[in-house]
């Protein structure tokens, strides 16, 4: 008896297509990505060790995928310049602070939102001031507090 044409095309495209498709997946996990990390500090200070940290904690989470390479004491560009660099692409994590352009930043997102008054946005972080003033009278009442961590390593 002679062989006879399948009947199920569309079943024989579908496998094609998931064996395409698992052989990309296959190709983009061995590709790999390098994170650019930029902060101000000088390379000795504490928040150095901490995203060198992070980032290999970012490598091992994705088997290599991921790798970063932190830039310390301005290497890409000014403290104040850090949201733009993060913003433009040209560092792709930057550290920041609420301080001390907390003005700056309220403007910022006035500038993202406009139909918000810059009022609201006051009020908006009003908390976040009254957090840090709050943990600024228990570290300048109770010192060990913040001397407790450093001891330790």
């Amino acid at each position: 008896m002679p062989a006879r044409p399948s009947n199920h095309p569309f079943a024989a495209a579908l496998a094609a297509a998931g064996l395409l498709i698992a052989a990309s997946g296959a190709l983009a996990q061995d590709k790999t990505f390098e994170l650019k990390l930029s902060h101000w500090v000088p390379p000795t200070h504490p928040l150095q060790k901490a995203m060198e940290e992070w980032g290999a904690s970012i490598e091992k989470a994705s088997n290599g995928t991921i790798k970063s390479k932190v830039f310390p004491s301005q290497q890409l560009g000014k403290a104040f310049d850090h949201y733009d660099m993060a913003r433009d692409g040209i560092a792709d994590l930057t550290f920041g602070l609420i301080h001390p352009p907390v003005g700056m930043n309220i403007f910022v997102i006035k500038s993202v939102v406009e139909d918000v008054k810059i009022s609201t946005i006051f009020y908006g972080v009003l908390p976040f001031i009254v957090t840090d003033i709050v943990r600024l009278i228990i570290l300048i009442a109770f010192p060990a507090i913040a001397l407790y961590l450093p001891s330790k390593m």
